[in-house]
């Protein structure tokens, strides 16, 4: 038992331990806030399979942190084509919400629905940060620009064939943070810049459902289609705003407990906090997850090497591209795409692959050794 306790110890005096405490605060006040949104219906089924994925993310991220990011490099043809498998089976047998029958990114395993996506996203930033890590000196010819090109929209293509623009767009931050992050030269970002403006059009008529350009149109005026796709941002924004300073009190918020607030423990999860907990309760959120994002920003300044740098900002970027996006939606500035806010939603696959994203920056945090990023401990 000695031996036990001893590692346990040991473990934690090598991993970043301000991450994880702001991990498990994060999660602990997720679960807060889906156990009240969850209230109304008259079951903790949900509260017990976030607590369940919060475990499963947790043993996950203590295994991957003790692996060597170092290793993922040399496997990364695997992780390949398991999150293409992954993607494609999802293609053939998922599917999504009724109201969009062109979205299919969600595979019923009878008992429990995962989202393969929230998963390959981590497989992506592993397996671009290897293939950046191995050509970044070439990055900036021809052949590394298209090798490189090619890679991002395989993965960015097998999404939008699934209809999940929202996961796509997290897909395209992720690459364009680890480019530049590898030295892309700024003059690529603006011909890439022009080239989607370029293209826009045709994506807007030929490559997106009725169903995703009402969302995107209505998304940004939601007061334009108060009553069908702008309903979902326009209830989130009351909510946030009458709980005022310090909120109604927990399990006491009228649009939450009286189902008022559409996808309350998923998407809209900020109206909840908005409304219980007030101002000050919605503060706390976002301060929780600025401040994981700090810190793994400075994870990844304190890394050993290229590679280390590179998976631990591709996991900034999931984070941030997601955090950005739900934040947007719940206040009424960004349209509605179906975007989770990281340890907080209510979603196995979500709380699961953000633990095991955590031992990602873990594994780079502990396996550094000779700082080739700054000389700060």
């Amino acid at each position: 038992m000695e031996k036990v306790f001893g590692a346990i110890k040991k473990y934690f005096r090598e991993m970043d331990r301000i991450l994880f405490l702001l991990s498990c605060l994060c999660t602990l006040y997720g679960l807060v806030l889906v156990y009240s949104a969850t209230l109304s219906f008259g079951t903790h089924r949900y509260v017990i399979i976030q607590a369940a994925g919060a475990l499963i993310g947790f043993v996950g991220m203590v295994l991957l942190s003790k692996i060597d990011y170092d290793w993922f490099s040399d496997v990364w043809w695997i992780l390949l084509i398991l999150s293409v498998g992954a993607i494609g089976v999802t293609l053939i047998f998922g599917h999504g919400p009724s109201s969009d029958p062109s979205n299919r990114n969600w595979l019923s395993l009878g008992f429990v629905d995962i989202q393969p996506s929230e998963f390959v996203k981590l497989g992506f930033i592993l397996v671009f940060a290897s293939f950046l890590n191995k050509n970044h000196e070439t990055l900036n010819t021809l052949k590394g620009l298209l090798k490189s090109g090619a890679l991002l929209l395989f993965f960015f293509g097998l999404i939008v064939l699934q209809g999940d623009l929202g996961s796509a767009l997290v897909f395209l931050f992720i690459a364009l943070v680890m480019l530049f992050v590898a030295g892309l030269y700024l003059r690529f970002f603006g011909i890439a810049a022009l080239l989607v403006l370029l293209v826009s059009p045709l994506v807007w008529e030929y490559g997106l459902s009725g169903y995703m350009k009402k969302r995107i149109l209505f998304g940004f005026t939601p007061e334009l289609d108060p009553q069908n796709y702008g309903f979902q941002a326009i209830q989130s924004k009351i909510a946030i705003g009458s709980g005022q300073l310090t909120g109604k009190g927990f399990t006491h918020g009228t649009l939450v407990q009286y189902e008022l607030l559409p996808a309350k423990q998923t998407d809209f999860i900020f109206g909840v906090a908005g409304e219980e907990f007030g101002f000050l309760g919605a503060s706390l959120l976002i301060a929780l997850l600025a401040l994981f994002l700090v810190r793994t920003l400075i994870i990844a300044r304190r890394s050993k090497d290229m590679l280390g740098n590179l998976i631990a900002m591709g996991v900034f970027g999931m984070f941030f591209a997601q955090i950005f996006e739900n934040l947007g939606m719940a206040m009424g500035f960004l349209p509605v795409v179906g975007i989770t806010l990281p340890f907080f939603s209510y979603g196995g696959s979500s709380i699961v692959s953000s633990w095991w994203a955590l031992g990602l920056l873990q594994s780079v945090y502990i396996h550094r050794r000779a700082n080739l990023f700054s000389p700060l401990d």
